[in-house]
């Protein structure tokens, strides 16, 4: 049972979210009776008050009044803002709706503003999340990094990312990839001998800097795009997103692992049309993740785990500030 203002703080692939039930009261009567004027500054004040650990969005669950789903969410990145999809955090909604609203069906559906998601709990007793339908935006577009005209893929998964293989960056490839390794992965590859910490730090940062100008460009629109980076490495894939609304490389991204899978499909089936059914293991920071795409419906499944992390009591706002 959750206490009165408090909410669970729930992880996938080291993805975290802090969800609270509002079925029977409204969003804007629970966060004055925490005495906030806005849901984007009662976010921010979640987000940074787990014992100095940052989680990376919240979750405010209510019943869809339109009964289109079994609920709706109201998701909101770190930084305050709205975002439009997750699929990390879905994986985390069924496990918050099972266990702690103690809802029966093996397959729930919600409303986002990406349309109605379906997640549920498959043979192997991992969660799979039925993906908004995906949209190719651009294929092979040029853009300059480094200045380098680099191919990326604009994709929408859910949310925007641009898509960007590392094997083809010219400046620093090794000694990026290898940063990567090391530092997201926990991975020694030994492909640059001369890398210590100092030289794995600046690369990272040249990687962080590059990956916000990118999110920022004007041809992506007013909200910009989330950035996604992906890379072969000893027969596997491995995928890192820098994230909007967080602004920084996450330990996992759902819609980005999708966003990874589609491009790489794409690239060694840019010329097939017989490319149907596509399942692509793919290696996060946080963890692996399976994504399959259906490319006859434009579909994916997003398939992982969740783990309920802690409780989390909400102090009103005087009360923090004292």
């Amino acid at each position: 049972m959750i206490k009165n203002n408090s909410g669970i703080k729930i992880s996938a692939t080291e993805n975290s979210f802090i969800f609270f039930d509002i079925r029977d009261r409204s969003i804007e009567s629970f966060i004055e009776n925490l005495g906030y004027l806005n849901c984007s500054e009662f976010v921010v004040d979640c987000c940074k008050d787990l014992s100095g650990q940052e989680t990376d969005g919240v979750v405010f669950v209510k019943n869809d009044i339109e009964r289109k789903a079994d609920f709706e969410w109201i998701f909101f990145n770190r930084d305050g803002s709205s975002a439009e999809m997750c699929g990390n955090a879905s994986r985390a909604m069924w496990l918050f709706c099972h266990q702690f609203l103690k809802f029966k069906k093996k397959e729930i559906s919600f409303k986002t503003l990406s349309g109605i998601v379906v997640a549920k709990l498959n043979s192997s007793q991992l969660i799979s999340v039925e993906m908004p339908k995906w949209k190719i935006l651009s294929e092979q577009k040029k853009i300059k990094i480094w200045s380098q005209d680099i191919l990326i893929d604009y994709v929408n998964t859910g949310v925007p990312h641009v898509v960007i293989s590392l094997d083809q960056v010219m400046y620093k490839k090794d000694s990026l990839i290898s940063s990567v390794l090391v530092k997201f992965f926990k991975i020694n590859p030994q492909l640059n001998k001369e890398l210590n910490q100092s030289a794995i730090e600046n690369n990272l940062n040249e990687l962080r800097i590059a990956s916000r100008n990118i999110r920022k460009m004007d041809i992506w629109g007013v909200n910009g795009s989330n950035v996604t980076f992906c890379f072969e490495y000893e027969s596997e894939i491995y995928s890192f997103t820098y994230e909007r609304g967080v602004e920084d490389f996450t330990l996992s991204c759902g819609t980005g692992a999708v966003a990874s899978a589609l491009s790489i499909a794409l690239k060694y089936n840019r010329k097939s049309e017989q490319l149907t059914l596509y399942t692509n293991p793919l290696k996060l920071p946080g963890g692996p993740l399976l994504v399959n795409l259906d490319f006859k419906m434009n579909s994916a499944q997003l398939i992982g785990t969740a783990k309920v992390e802690k409780e989390y009591i909400c102090k009103p706002k005087f009360l923090k500030q004292q």
